[in-house]
């Protein structure tokens, strides 16, 4: 019998979780629609599809230059009216999985796309803007978001939140994670049945349950689209007696799990509120009236800049 050579002898992996296995998969393979694609070491990136995120780290610098100036004029509307509200105002821009880890791609990608960069570059002076990039290292950036997801960890989105806090004068928490879980990818539905699957761990500190106790979903929304669905929560448990709303997308999403920046706000504040939209609505700080406005958009969203 011929003896092949052992490349590598730890295969705890496979006989932790023996209902799984793993395939090789030709680097640049993409799913049916060519939305997502296999880049090195099973990372799977989104990199076509209505926002061309590969497009995107073409764009030339002039057109980058001139958008991201359009953005700044739109984040100074948010700052004053802020302002003219009495509130903090925060703004959190959420990096592609690519610009994350432009080394994993199998398409020309970079640490931010063109616009990213010239627009942090821009805000560079502004403490209330948190590129969410830049809170990884090297070794973190390979769990911010899980190997075959389009959306963050929840490391990915702890990170993010206490950078928030830190930001807004507020002390941020030390959170512990236990072991990896198994769970489904989200960027299965676009390989027709097939599904994925991604090593995680989730958060265990002991006062994320004590934060948890008195919490209470008191508003759900929910329209055909996701823009205008809404969510609310309660919580005198929360540490932080203040009341936040905030604008944005998936990243906050529906607060379900800690994978999702809603999740953690619910817990550590005594009031949120969190609104699908791209847009600051003045109306609504005037109607919930909260201490903290946060909006927050994705790097892939960013040439369509809005208007307030």
């Amino acid at each position: 019998m011929t003896q092949w050579p052992v490349i590598s002898s730890d295969f705890s992996a496979y006989r932790e979780n023996p209902e799984l296995c793993a395939v090789e998969i030709p680097v640049g393979t993409c799913s049916a629609d060519t939305i997502v694609v296999f880049g090195q070491d099973g990372y799977l990136f989104v990199h076509t599809g209505a926002n061309n995120i590969n497009g995107q780290y073409l764009m030339p610098q002039d057109e980058a230059q001139a958008l991201a100036a359009q953005w700044a004029e739109t984040l100074d509307r948010r700052r004053e009216t802020a302002k003219a509200a009495g509130v903090q105002f925060l703004q959190m821009i959420v990096p592609e999985k690519s610009s994350l880890l432009p080394q994993k791609t199998p398409f020309p990608a970079a640490a931010g796309t063109p616009l990213m960069q010239a627009l942090s570059a821009s805000q560079a002076s502004h403490p209330d803007y948190i590129d969410v990039r830049v809170l990884f290292d090297a070794d973190e950036a390979l769990i911010a978001f899980p190997k075959a997801n389009g959306h963050m960890s929840a490391f990915g989105s702890v990170k993010a939140f206490q950078a928030a806090l830190a930001r807004l004068g507020l002390e941020p928490p030390t959170i512990t994670f236990g072991p990896p879980q198994i769970k489904r990818s989200d960027l299965s539905d676009h390989f027709g049945g097939l599904q994925f699957y991604n090593r995680v761990a989730f958060p265990n500190s002991p006062e994320i349950e004590t934060y948890s106790a008195g919490l209470q979903e008191i508003l759900v929304i929910e329209d055909a689209g996701h823009r205008g669905q809404r969510r609310g929560w309660s919580n005198p448990s929360a540490p932080i007696k203040k009341r936040v709303l905030a604008f944005g997308n998936s990243f906050f999403e529906r607060g379900g799990s800690p994978e999702c920046l809603s999740w953690w706000f619910a817990r550590w504040f005594e009031e949120f509120q969190f609104i699908w939209s791209p847009d600051l609505d003045p109306a609504e700080i005037e109607a919930y009236k909260p201490d903290i406005v946060i909006c927050q958009t994705i790097e892939r969203f960013l040439p369509q800049v809005q208007g307030r």
